[in-house]
């Protein structure tokens, strides 16, 4: 039997698809962990919440600020995965085999998103708790008879909680059909090998990947750029989106690499796989910065009152040290290691940098949100402290709805394991 597994790069699955022998890894007990966090992290966001909102009359707003910021991280996980697996689909990458099984379980987590999102929408009815100022009447918002008819018919046409939570409603539509379908046709192929099925998931791949990119742009807009009312920048929605892209990449490489030490996962795992694993993160923080420089180059050379704020705001206060640390766990150290084989080779190496790189991550989402609040360069390290709670607490309660979901099927999707390299040859 070993040998065989070593020819073919498959393991033999059992009924539950895990494999066989006592390998297996404990669903349970590691829910219960993401469970625990979720309360502690829960718990401490509304302990932090409370003391806030009795502190200062801004106080409920920055709640609502800190629950955008953990909402706005996680949904990255469903839709990031939904687009890559188009992505690995219309390529048939040999990561997207390893990862798909992470990727699909994540995309299942929509319904929890979408719960979850349900404080937001109804935050932004309430003028004093809306993150988005344009919750408030514009006459508060404005400086001059002018500025305030121009907000006053953006407000009215796209900018009221009305028509945001029918967006949404539409967005959650968009994405969880687009979901299903993936799902079920990859279940399909993996339980009769039915080639029709796998066929149709081949060939939505590319309408998969058009309502990635298209729904991103709304989303980007409605979610994260319409905090600043002054802000607009076409880059960002292209931000957004590699963000999403990395944070559900080092996701999947982070899982992968935990449960390689189990079967079926440790008889397939190839020095090949780890290196393209760790080159591909590479290129996503090159695309990152890439992206992210153009906006700032942009910006700087339009020269626009507009515009200029959204960095000003950035770079006072106590965020300059956060874009600095951004600029060099983000960029500079990612790019010095992960061009090391050492690094790519060593499983716990590359595991800690996909780790950490996801950590950053969800630092970037606080850096687009935290800092265009009235009040962000107050009290920093407790908004930080109160986001980082936000960020851990809804985690936790997405990690346990994962687990259950990552737990129903084989770890591996049997039905393709011949375009791995090596796998097709024989004895």
């Amino acid at each position: 039997m070993s040998s065989e597994v070593a020819s073919n790069g498959a393991a033999p699955v059992n009924g539950n698809g895990h494999g066989n022998g006592t390998d297996n890894p404990e669903w349970q007990k590691l829910q219960k962990l993401t469970l625990l966090a979720g309360i502690i992290g829960i718990g401490v966001f509304a302990v932090l919440g409370v003391v806030i909102a009795s502190a200062s009359p801004g106080g409920t707003r920055q709640f609502f600020t800190s629950y955008l910021v953990g909402w706005v991280f996680w949904l990255s996980l469903p839709i990031g995965c939904m687009g890559f697996l188009g992505i690995h689909y219309i390529t048939g990458s040999s990561w997207g085999v390893l990862l798909r099984r992470m990727f699909e379980a994540a995309t299942r987590t929509l319904p929890l998103m979408a719960v979850l999102f349900i404080p937001i929408a109804v935050s932004t009815f309430s003028e004093s708790a809306s993150p988005y100022p344009w919750s408030r009447p514009v006459e508060a918002l404005t400086e001059s008879q002018s500025q305030e008819v121009d907000w006053q018919a953006k407000f009215d046409n796209w900018l009221n909680p009305k028509f945001f939570a029918l967006r949404a409603v539409l967005y959650f539509a968009i994405w969880g059909v687009t979901i299903f379908f993936i799902n079920k046709w990859s279940n399909k192929v993996e339980a009769t090998g039915d080639i029709y099925a796998r066929r149709y998931m081949e060939n939505f791949s590319g309408p998969v990947i058009f309502i990635f990119a298209l729904f991103n742009m709304f989303a980007a807009t409605d979610f994260v750029m319409s905090i600043e009312l002054n802000f607009s920048s076409t880059m960002f929605a292209l931000i957004y989106s590699i963000n999403q892209l990395l944070t559900c990449f080092t996701f999947g490489v982070a899982v992968f690499l935990t449960l390689a030490t189990i079967s079926p996962l440790k008889e397939i795992l190839r020095p090949k796989f780890q290196i393209d694993m760790g080159s591909f993160m590479l290129a996503l923080c090159l695309v990152w910065c890439y992206m992210n420089f153009s906006q700032y180059m942009l910006i700087w050379i339009a020269n626009l009152p507009e515009e200029i704020p959204y960095y000003l705001k950035r770079t006072r206060g106590g965020w300059e040290y956060v874009a600095y640390i951004m600029l060099i766990f983000h960029f500079a150290m990612p790019f010095v290691l992960l061009l090391f084989r050492d690094v790519k080779l060593h499983r716990g190496k590359l595991r800690a940098m996909a780790i950490f790189l996801f950590c950053i991550c969800a630092l970037d989402v606080i850096w687009w949100l935290e800092p265009a609040t009235d009040r962000a360069s107050e009290g920093l390290p407790l908004f930080l402290l109160m986001d980082v709670a936000a960020v851990v607490g809804i985690g936790g309660i997405w990690g346990f709805v994962f687990l259950g979901q990552l737990k129903k099927y084989p770890l591996l999707p049997t039905q393709y394991l011949s375009q791995l390299p090596g796998a097709h040859h024989a004895h």
